[in-house]
């Protein structure tokens, strides 16, 4: 038997319909998607999201990791993660003899005001301020 809730009233009413999903894929996928009351399935921990707050805003602070690299015949630099080639000139990247980067940015998640101005900024910068700052 399918249960569904009711828009309405949110209460539990049998559905008529063969599910499309089972039960334990729609928990999974509550759980990837975050749904309220259980936790969001996370791929990278960061240092410092939770310890800081927007100098602004004072919203959240996030952070992102991007992964590029360089290629060497073309010199154009790019994301790597799901390309097999150079966007610009086409070399394959298992052929190509690249640079590869891995920036990790921190910046205000603008969660408590969509216009804050403040910009990203760099991990290595980041903990150059702290370091500077704990050092007063």
């Amino acid at each position: 038997m399918v249960v569904r809730a009711s828009r309405s009233s949110g209460n539990l009413v049998p559905g008529k319909h063969k599910p499309m999903i089972t039960k334990e894929e729609f928990e999974r996928l509550q759980t990837i998607l975050g749904s309220k009351g259980r936790r969001l399935s996370k791929t990278r921990e960061f240092a410092y999201t939770k310890l800081m707050v927007c100098g602004e805003c004072k919203g959240g602070i996030t952070a992102e990791q991007k992964n590029q690299l360089i290629c060497t015949a073309c010199k154009f630099k790019f994301a790597y993660e799901n390309r097999v080639e150079c966007p610009k000139c086409s070399t394959r990247l298992k052929n190509a003899q690249a640079d590869n980067f891995k920036y990790v940015f921190y910046h205000c998640s603008k969660r408590k005001n969509p216009n804050c101005a403040q910009g990203s900024i760099q991990v290595q910068e980041l903990e150059k301020q702290i370091d500077e700052y704990c050092a007063l």
